[in-house]
C-alpha cells in the first residue's frame, strides 16, 4: 500500500508482523500524522483523568498504556527516516516537529488530573498479587515528581521554555555533527589517486586532491595505514578542529547555551546539577558513585598507557628517526605496526575473512540459535525505507513467531552516523503486537557484487546492535511503556555488551571466520590470535573513552556561573580532563565537545558514562557464565545459559529493579573489579 494522507500513517498496518509502511512516506505527510497523533493521545489522557468511574488497572493503567498507539505508528516511520536517510527536507521535518513535541512531553508532565489518578489507583494495587502492575505505577509516580508536577505555575511555564530550547538545541546540535563530518573532510594534497585504504573510508578525488570525510570518533580509522606522518597529523587536526569555528559549521554556542539551561532545569527541578539529575533514575546510586568508579578506572588506565605509549614511541624512533616524537595522530599507526609484531595477522589481513553476511547469518544468527533456540527466515519480500535494508522473521524454538529483525547495514550520505538499534513496533503484552526491531549501521557498500568486508570492530559493533535486539524481541512485559529497552540508561547497554562476547566463542569464530572467496576456515593460529588480542590497546582505548565520559559529568556538575561562554568551551574542556585526571597529549577523548552527539545532540546527556556502568554487569556475567553451572558445555554456549539471560535480564524490561533481575540470574551483585580484569588492567593498581 502507498501512503496517501496522515491518517495511513495513523492506521495499523496490513504488512506482515505490522511492520510499518515507508511507501510514500514523505516529511509533510509525517508532520500531519504526527501532530493528528499528539492531538489523539492529549484527548485521551484528559479522558482517562476525567472519568467519573472508579480508578482500575483497566480504565487507567492499561488506556494510559494504550493512549498514543497512533502516534507511536508515524513516529516509527517519521523517526527511522531522519536518522536513517535523512537529508536537508528530512532535517527541516525534524526541527518544525520538535517543539510541538516538547509541548506534547509537557502537557503530560503537568497533566495533575492524570497524576491523581495514578495516585489513587496505585493505593488499591496489592504489590504482592500484582508486582509488575505496582511497579510500574511507581515508576510512573516517581517520573511524574522528577518532572515537576508539583511545581507552580509560574515554575513550570520557565521549564517548559527551557525545554523548548533544549530541545530545539539538540536537534541543531545533531544535525551540525553531520554536515560537520564533510565540511570538516580532511584534503590531501600531493595524493592523485585513490588506494583502497582511502576508498574504504569514504574518501574521494576532487579537482586533484583527496578529500577524507570525517567520522564519529575523533580517531579515524585511516590513521591506522596513513604511512605519511603530515597526513595522520593533518587528519588528526582535522577531526579535532570540526564544528570549534575554524571552518563553516560551529557548535560551540550551542554548548554553551545548552549546559547553561539543563542546569537551571536540573534546579528549577530541585536537583543540585544536571549530573544528580541524570543519575535520579538510573541504576547507578548517585554521580559521586559513578565519578568514583570511572576515576578509580582512569587512574588504572594511566599507567597501561604509559606501557603502551613507551613501545610506541620506539617503533616510532626506529621508523621516522632518533629524534621523532610521537603525536595523537601517530598512536593508532604505530599501534598497528605493535599489533604486526605481536600478532601474525593484521587488521587488513582478517579483512577477507569478515564476510558481512557470513558474519550475521553464521555468527550473530548462529549464537542467539544455540543460545535461545531462536531461528531466522529471511524475508525479501519485505520492502523497508531503503533497498539495502533486510528482513527476517525470527521464530521460537517452538516455531511460534517472536518478531521481525530488519538490517540496515551500508552507509549513506545523509545517514546519521555510527550504529543503534531502534523499535519500529514495541511488544505489547495488553494488545499482543510482536516486536519489529532493527539494526542500523554505516559500514562502507561494495561494488555491485562484491562482498562487504568487514574489520574486527565492526563484528563486534553487529554483535553488539544485536544484543539491543535481543532486548526487543525478547520483550515480556505486560505494559510496553517498561518493554525491552525500555530501561535505565545504564542498563540499556548491558545485553548489547554482553552479546559481544559470543563473537570471540571459538565454536561462533569456526562458523563465521572463513575467507569470503574459498569459504575455508582461517588458520587456528588467527582465532587464537583474535582471541588473545582481545586485551590489546585497552589502555588507550579505555582512556578515550573514559576521557569523553568524565567531561560529559564535569560540563554537567558545574553551576551556570561556572561556566564559559562560547569562546571557553575548549579551554574548560582542557580542564575539565585535567580535573578528571584523563589529560594525555596522545590521547584525545573519543568525542570532542564539539561532535559529542550522544551528550549534547541528546539521548545521553550527563549519561555517558553508563556504558561503563553496564559493563561492571557485563564483565562479572561473563564471569558467571564462565564459571556457572552451564560453562562446561560448549564454554556457555548452551539453551541453560541462554534461558536463564532471556527469563532472567532480557524479557522482564522494566518491569523490575533492574538490578533485582540480574541477581535472579547471577545470586549476586556485579564485582566492579571485574572490568579491569575483562579490560586486561587487572596489573595496574590504583
Amino acid at each position: 500500500m502507498t501512503l496517501t494522507c496522515a491518517a495511513d500513517l495513523l492506521a495499523p498496518s496490513s504488512l506482515p508482523v505490522s511492520m510499518p509502511d515507508f511507501d510514500g512516506a514523505t516529511p509533510q505527510l509525517c508532520l500531519e500524522a504526527l501532530r493528528e497523533g499528539m492531538r489523539l493521545e492529549r484527548t485521551r489522557w484528559d479522558e482517562i483523568a476525567a472519568s467519573p468511574e472508579a480508578p482500575t488497572l483497566a480504565n487507567t493503567l492499561d488506556a494510559l498504556e494504550l493512549a498514543g498507539a497512533e502516534l507511536e505508528r508515524a513516529e516509527a516511520v517519521f523517526f527511522t527516516l531522519v536518522s536513517a536517510v535523512g537529508g536537508e527536507e528530512w532535517d527541516r521535518a525534524e526541527a518544525d516537529i520538535t517543539a510541538d513535541a516538547v509541548d506534547h512531553a509537557h502537557a503530560f508532565a503537568t497533566h495533575r488530573g492524570l497524576y491523581r489518578r495514578l495516585l489513587a489507583l496505585r493505593e488499591s494495587v496489592d504489590a504482592e498479587r500484582d508486582p509488575e502492575a505496582a511497579f510500574v505505577l511507581d515508576d510512573y509516580l516517581a517520573s511524574f515528581r522528577r518532572e515537576g508536577i508539583d511545581l507552580d505555575a509560574a515554575a513550570h511555564e520557565r521549564l517548559h521554555d527551557i525545554d523548548q530550547r533544549i530541545g530545539a538545541i539538540e536537534q541543531a546540535f545533531g544535525k551540525a555533527c553531520v554536515d560537520a563530518r564533510t565540511a570538516g573532510a580532511y584534503r590531501m594534497t600531493g595524493v592523485d589517486a585513490l588506494t583502497p585504504e582511502l576508498a574504504a573510508a569514504g574518501a574521494t578525488l576532487v579537482d586533484g586532491e583527496v578529500r577524507v570525510p570525517l567520522t564519529n570518533y575523533t580517531s579515524h580509522p585511516l590513521l591506522a595505514s596513513l604511512a605519511s606522518p603530515t597526513h595522520r597529523h593533518g587528519l588528526m587536526r582535522a577531526s579535532l578542529a570540526r564544528a570549534n569555528g575554524s571552518g563553516d559549521v560551529d557548535t560551540r554556542g550551542l554548548v554553551a547555551e545548552l549546559v547553561t539551561l539543563r542546569d537551571e532545569r536540573a534546579r528549577l527541578l530541585g536537583f543540585d546539577s544536571f549530573a544528580d539529575y541524570a543519575v535520579d533514575d538510573a541504576v547507578a546510586p548517585s554521580a559521586d558513585a559513578v565519578r568514583d568508579m570511572l576515576r578509580d578506572l582512569a587512574r588504572r588506565t594511566q599507567r597501561a598507557v604509559a606501557g603502551e605509549e613507551e613501545r610506541l614511541a620506539e617503533l616510532a624512533r626506529a621508523e621516522e628517526g632518533e629524534d621523532y616524537r610521537l603525536a595523537a595522530g601517530d598512536w593508532t599507526y604505530f599501534e598497528e605496526k605493535l599489533r604486526a609484531k605481536t600478532f601474525t595477522f593484521s587488521s587488513e589481513d582478517l579483512r577477507p575473512y569478515l564476510d558481512l553476511e557470513r558474519v550475521i547469518v553464521d555468527g550473530v544468527f548462529y549464537a542467539a540459535t544455540r543460545l535461545y533456540g531462536i531461528t531466522f527466515t529471511p524475508r525479501p519480500d519485505i520492502r523497508a525505507w531503503s533497498e539495502d535494508v533486510r528482513a527476517w522473521e525470527v521464530h521460537n524454538e517452538d516455531g511460534s513467531l517472536l518478531g521481525l529483525f530488519l538490517g540496515d547495514y551500508f552507509t549513506s550520505e545523509h545517514k546519521a552516523g555510527g550504529a543503534w538499534m531502534h523499535e519500529l513496533v514495541g511488544a505489547n503484552g495488553l494488545t499482543g503486537d510482536l516486536p519489529v526491531v532493527a539494526n542500523t549501521c554505516n559500514f562502507t557498500k561494495p561494488a555491485p557484487g562484491e562482498p562487504a568486508l568487514l574489520s574486527w570492530d565492526d563484528v563486534i559493533t553487529c554483535f553488539h546492535e544485536f544484543g539491543h535486539a535481543l532486548h526487543g524481541l525478547f520483550a515480556a512485559s505486560r505494559y510496553p511503556s517498561h518493554a525491552g529497552t525500555s530501561v535505565p540508561r545504564d542498563f540499556v547497554e548491558f545485553p548489547s555488551q554482553l552479546n559481544e562476547m559470543w563473537a570471540y566463542h571459538p565454536q561462533v569464530l569456526a562458523r563465521f571466520l572463513r575467507h569470503h572467496e574459498t569459504g575455508l576456515p582461517a588458520p587456528r593460529e588467527v582465532v587464537d590470535e583474535i582471541t588473545a588480542s582481545r586485551t590489546f590497546g585497552q589502555g588507550f582505548a579505555t582512556l578515550e573513552y573514559l576521557a569523553s565520559a568524565l567531561i560529559d559529568l564535569d560540563w554537567h556538575s558545574h553551576s551556570a556561573s561556572e561556566l564559559p561562554d562560547a569562546a571557553g568551551v575548549e579551554e574548560f574542556e582542557a580542564a575539565a580532563a585535567e580535573r578528571c585526571g584523563v589529560a594525555h597529549p596522545l590521547i584525545p577523548p573519543r568525542y570532542a565537545t564539539t561532535y559529542f552527539a550522544h551528550t549534547f545532540g541528546g539521548g545521553y546527556a550527563a549519561a555517558y558514562w553508563s556504558y561503563m556502568w553496564a559493563e561492571l554487569m557485563v564483565a562479572d556475567m561473563e564471569n558467571w557464565i564462565s564459571e556457572g553451572p552451564s560453562a562446561g558445555i560448549d564454554q556457555g554456549l548452551n539453551r541453560a545459559v541462554g534461558e536463564a539471560l532471556r527469563h532472567g535480564v532480557l524479557a522482564p524490561g522494566h518491569s523490575d529493579d533492574p538490578l533485582a533481575a540480574y541477581r535472579s540470574v547471577t545470586g549476586r551483585d556485579p564485582d566492579p573489579a571485574a572490568v579491569a580484569h575483562r579490560r586486561g588492567l587487572e596489573g595496574t593498581r590504583s
